[in-house]
This record gives structure tokens, C-alpha cells and sequence, in this order.
């Protein structure tokens, strides 16, 4: 399996980019299940298009500064 650190170790950029309500973007003392109902209020079409834009959003400034190149990249997660 290719984890982060694998990749790293093998010279290939990796990016770990929490979506909303996940990790670092969860809310303190948040419960798993606070995750699942926070995404059925949002809509799971619009918490998508939030992930989505975040992803581009990445992937652009990192292309900018010359980190990666945005045509040879890919999603794992």
C-alpha cells in the first residue's frame, strides 16, 4: 500500500489535505458520528464540491511554486 511516507520515500510529492469536518477541520470533542451528521445537513453533492475545490485550489499553488507539475499528479484517498 502507498501511504504518504511511502511515497515521500520513494521521491514522489505527497500532499495530506483534510476535508471538511476531518482532522484538523473537525470540531474539538467531535464524535464520529458528529461527522456523518454534519455531512447529511451539508449534502454530500456540496460537501464533494467543497473537497473538490480545496483539492484544485492545492494543487494550483503548489504547481505555482514549482513543487509539482499539475500534469503528472494523482488522487489516493
Amino acid at each position: 500500500m502507498l501511504d504518504a511516507s511511502s511515497a515521500a520515500r520513494a521521491g514522489i510529492a505527497a500532499l495530506a489535505i483534510d476535508g471538511p469536518f476531518h482532522g484538523d477541520r473537525a470540531d474539538a470533542g467531535a464524535g464520529p458520528l458528529d461527522y456523518q451528521e454534519r455531512v447529511a445537513v451539508e449534502g454530500a453533492r456540496t460537501l464533494h464540491d467543497r473537497m473538490s475545490e480545496d483539492w484544485m485550489h492545492v494543487l494550483a499553488a503548489a504547481a505555482e511554486s514549482g513543487w509539482v507539475d499539475e500534469q503528472r499528479v494523482a488522487f489516493l484517498g
